[in-house]
Formats: structure tokens, C-alpha cells, sequence
């Protein structure tokens, strides 16, 4: 038993997926996504600050995005939020992956590169789109499909990259 075991660990080590940063050779996206942002703009209206730390883990299989916003309504309350999605590149430009946030929402994540932009969706009615604006600053529109079919803005953030 001990020799199947070990047989099929070493399989599954070299089947496993190559790091998610080395996919990248051909598009930098990746590469460039990566760091810790700090950002602020509106979420449903209410004005926002937000973190969205993104980093390689669990062996560099998998790209973490690590995402927390306050916002504060107009009457002095602060409703704070936070999520991660876990990331697997699935081919030159395309990712899958999940996402849990503190709602207690599960969502199914498929994005592709498109261009400057990340385009993810979540679950059948949610996407998030990660613009690069330049070296060090992002744009992230989130947005929700309504009754309608039309795709309606809940949440723009603009990022500047933290040097720490």
C-alpha cells in the first residue's frame, strides 16, 4: 500500500500545474497584477478606502487576491467587507478559480486577460473588472447583471501600488 501511495503522490507532483507566475512568460499580467494596492472611490454609493493584496501561494500553484473595503455612509456608519479569491491560470490568458467573502458567498471564478484588463466573473450575474491604468495603478469596476440582462456598477475603486 505504502508504494502506491507513493506512486501516486509522485504522479499527481508531476502532473501538478507549473507555478502561476511562470505561465506567464508570454503575458506579464500576472507578473504586474501582483502586490499590494491601496486604493479608495464608492462602493453602492457610499465613499470607500480598500486593500487588495495579490500574491502567489500554496506552492505558486494558485494566485490569491486578499480584498477589504470600508465604506462609509452618510449618516456615520462603516460597513467593512472583505474576500479572497484563489486563482488557477488555465492557459495563456485564461483563469479559474473561487472566491469566499465574508457575506458567507461561494462563487465559481473564470476570467480571462483581455488586453489591460482582467475580466472575472463570478457566479451567473457578478464581474470584476482589474484595469491596468499604468505601472503602478489599477482601476476595478465591479458590477452586477440586473433583471434586465444589462450590467449595472456597484463598486469603482482606483489603486495605487504600495512600495511598502
Amino acid at each position: 500500500m505504502w508504494q502506491f501511495k507513493s506512486a501516486a503522490f509522485a504522479c499527481a507532483l508531476t502532473m501538478a500545474p507549473a507555478p502561476v507566475l511562470a505561465q506567464q512568460a508570454e503575458n506579464d499580467f500576472a507578473h504586474w497584477f501582483a502586490g499590494e494596492w491601496r486604493g479608495a472611490g464608492t462602493v453602492s454609493g457610499n465613499a470607500s478606502r480598500a486593500a487588495l493584496d495579490v500574491a502567489p501561494t500554496l506552492g505558486g500553484r494558485f494566485l490569491e487576491l486578499d480584498y477589504r473595503f470600508t465604506a462609509f455612509a452618510a449618516d456615520g456608519t462603516a460597513t467593512r467587507f472583505a474576500g479572497r479569491g484563489f486563482y488557477r491560470m488555465d492557459g495563456d490568458d485564461a483563469w479559474t478559480g473561487h472566491w469566499f467573502d465574508s457575506s458567507g458567498a461561494v462563487h465559481a471564478l473564470s476570467a480571462a486577460v483581455d488586453g489591460e484588463a482582467l475580466v472575472a466573473r463570478w457566479g451567473e450575474n457578478g464581474r470584476s473588472e482589474y484595469r491596468r491604468i499604468d505601472a503602478d495603478r489599477l482601476e476595478v469596476v465591479d458590477s452586477y447583471r440586473a433583471a434586465d440582462g444589462d450590467w449595472t456598477e456597484f463598486a469603482r475603486i482606483s489603486y495605487t501600488r504600495d512600495e511598502n
